[in-house]
């Protein structure tokens, strides 16, 4: 994948991780007893998109990267991070509202949660370690 199509797929999950987090503080803000993981969910969706945010101006600075080139290969972290938040969207776009949140709840179950956060926190870690692999 060229750097064009690298920073549109980056731009377009930085939108939707933004999404996410998004409905994840209206959740919390709605519901002050939410639960930790909720709580541990959006705070690493907030640091993902600031990694995320990063990696765009790194491909920017440096549109031949070997290390960013790898992210964007086919079944790479890039496409399998996207299909993974657009997966999550969808459970999320079902509960649209917060009037609809408050009678439905929350629409991931603790194990979703806990893969979902592992997903996150994997991802940002490969995210980070390609910006820095050029480094070295």
């Amino acid at each position: 994948m060229e750097a064009v199509g690298l920073a549109a797929s980056i731009i377009a999950i930085t939108q939707l991780s933004s999404k996410l987090l998004s409905i994840t503080y209206n959740y919390i803000s709605n519901f002050q007893k939410a639960p930790r993981d909720i709580k541990n969910l959006a705070s690493e969706l907030h640091a993902l998109v600031g990694v995320l945010d990063n990696l765009k101006d790194y491909l920017d600075a440096n549109p031949s990267s070997p290390a960013l080139q790898k992210l964007a290969g086919n079944g790479g972290p890039i496409e399998v991070f996207t299909e993974e938040m657009n997966a999550l969207h969808r459970k999320f776009s079902a509960i649209d509202s917060s009037k609809l949140t408050a009678k439905l709840g929350w629409p991931l179950k603790d194990k979703d949660i806990t893969q979902t956060l592992s997903s996150v926190e994997r991802h940002k870690t490969v995210f980070i370690f390609a910006m820095n692999v050029d480094q070295l």
